[in-house]
């Protein structure tokens, strides 16, 4: 059952923006329908990572329309980049992780600069015998023999 602003509990993480994610426009003239178990699924995470509906924030305030920031709720999930590879939405090692975890040591390349003349020869042998670096072709003989 989809879930209407009339019946949503803003409280509940899997319901406070699940009304929200009904026939969400952008591709067509009608809009996306996420499942509603999709939908609880989204709606916990933008809690969790600290989004809150502004219509449920108004409801927080005083008289004076003021909200007490502890008050509001709090982030429990942060972005961890990847330890390697590409920082981007494809990169399978990028999640979402509880704030207190550390983040993981980043792989660190050596500069092929600070490396002595047989360090940098050690690298090129382990990529040629890893394929990384094949051997060049011999180039092709065009003379012609007369």
């Amino acid at each position: 059952m989809y879930s209407t602003f009339d019946t949503v509990d803003f409280n509940d993480p899997e319901q406070h923006f699940a009304a929200a994610l009904i026939n969400v426009p952008g591709l067509g003239p009608g809009g996306v329908g996420i499942p509603p178990a999709w939908a609880a699924i989204i709606s916990k995470h933008l809690v969790e990572i600290g989004y809150v509906w502004a219509p449920w924030l108004a409801r927080l305030a005083d008289a004076n329309g003021k909200i007490d920031i502890n008050d509001l709720p709090k982030q429990t999930k942060k972005l961890q980049r990847p330890m390697r590879g590409p920082v981007n939405v494809w990169n399978p090692a990028t999640q979402w992780v509880p704030m207190d975890t550390p983040d993981p040591e980043l792989i660190v390349l050596p500069s092929p600069d600070a490396m002595t003349v047989q360090e940098r020869s050690a690298m090129l042998d382990l990529f040629k015998a890893g394929g990384y670096l094949p051997e060049p072709e011999e180039p092709t003989n065009f003379a012609e023999e007369l």
